[in-house]
């Protein structure tokens, strides 16, 4: 391969991965600053702070790869896949 053609495909992959992980930080984050309200009684309130935040932002990253799916962006897939798996982290 051409030099050129391998810098082109290895910057590339670190995009991908970089954005990957840039949707698993983002996705935390706000995963860990969700407001849960309290209300009802507690073992209601125990499955709605251990699973809400985590089912809000992997429902966030799945729609965000829906509306970005017609534009063939293979980084803005690995964020959404990044976010989705720190929602299932969450979890």
């Amino acid at each position: 391969m051409e030099t050129k053609a391998v810098v082109k495909k290895g910057t590339d992959t670190l995009i991908k991965y970089g954005s990957a992980g840039a949707g698993l930080a983002a996705g935390y984050l706000v995963a860990s600053k969700l407001p849960v309200p309290a209300a009802g009684p507690v073992w209601l309130q125990t499955i709605l702070q251990t699973l809400a935040p985590g089912v809000l932002v992997m429902l966030a990253a799945y729609m965000a790869n829906k509306k970005f799916n017609d534009s063939k962006n293979e980084n803005i897939e690995a964020a959404a896949l990044g976010m989705g798996l720190a929602g299932l982290a969450v979890i």
